[in-house]
């Protein structure tokens, strides 16, 4: 009678331990993160033609709080562009409290982001109280990946919907494309991370207002119209440089004078200049 070995246990592949050990070692470099990270944004601010459209900026304008949502592929293009306007009008967003986290954290420290840390897999209730807190308390503007840390991609969860029934605050859905985006497709959210040349078009929509009373019939009726809408924006961006800007005409005309707005804004409110406002984190970041 033959009796089975016991198979040894898997080890885990030499990439992915080297990985790990590189990325343990990523705290040392965050100071030249956050200053490639003001560099690379100063490029695009200056050098990649943008057509922003929709109601966002004429919230940004006049400093109202909101809750912008947005699919995750579009976090990179989106921050890159609106860290911009973030002197005077505070936000916060949710960042998970891993690595990748950390290092989101540590780039846009320059800038005056407040960030809760959570996820799905673990801290999610307790980073969306805290946003709640933010902007209840402080009258800050909310970042919402409205997909989840998880996916699947272009599926609205509930977390924005919850923070706008809590809060009271609108939701404002907005979208980020353009030719200068390098699309990583081995990601669950194929996302987009921007480089300082070529054109962008950033639209958004809204607002929509969740009753603090809604009903369960009520918020599934909001997340299947918030998920339309924000895919129905994705086809738009993308059709805006393949068929002409006309794709892009249900969200308006093109918001000009955010520039000369902005300036006025932050010197009329003593803003403090870009890299004068530390990074502040729940729970704090890790850092050099």
């Amino acid at each position: 009678m033959t009796t089975k070995k016991n198979k040894p246990p898997n080890k885990e592949p030499l990439l992915r331990i080297v990985g790990h050990r590189l990325s343990d070692l990523q705290v040392l470099y965050y100071p030249l993160v956050r200053v490639l990270g003001r560099l690379w944004c100063f490029s695009m601010h200056h050098f990649v033609r943008s057509d922003r459209r929709g109601p966002l900026f004429d919230y940004i304008k006049r400093e109202q709080p909101c809750i912008i949502a947005y699919w995750h592929q579009d976090s990179m293009p989106l921050l890159f562009e609106l860290i911009r306007y973030t002197r005077g009008y505070p936000c916060s967003a949710m960042l998970s409290r891993g690595r990748i986290g950390d290092f989101s954290a540590n780039l846009l420290a320059p800038w005056h982001f407040r960030f809760a840390r959570g996820s799905n897999s673990g801290g999610g209730k307790q980073a969306l109280l805290q946003l709640t807190q933010d902007a209840r308390d402080d009258g800050r503007a909310l970042f919402c990946t409205v997909d989840g840390s998880h996916g699947p991609a272009r599926h609205a969860r509930w977390g924005a919907i919850h923070l706008a029934r809590d809060t009271g605050l609108p939701i404002v859905l907005a979208r980020a494309w353009g030719t200068n985006l390098t699309v990583f497709e081995k990601t669950w959210m194929k996302l987009g991370f921007p480089r300082p040349w070529g054109r962008a078009v950033f639209l958004s929509e809204g607002p929509i207002r969740v009753p603090s009373n809604a009903t369960d019939d009520q918020m599934e009726a909001i997340r299947s119209d918030l998920e339309s809408r924000l895919n129905r924006m994705a086809d738009a961006s993308v059709a805006y440089f393949e068929t002409g800007s006309e794709a892009a005409t249900p969200y308006g005309s093109e918001v000009v004078g955010m520039h000369e707005a902005e300036a006025r804004r932050v010197e009329a409110a003593s803003a403090p200049p870009i890299g004068a406002v530390a990074c502040e984190t729940f729970p704090p970041a890790r850092s050099a």
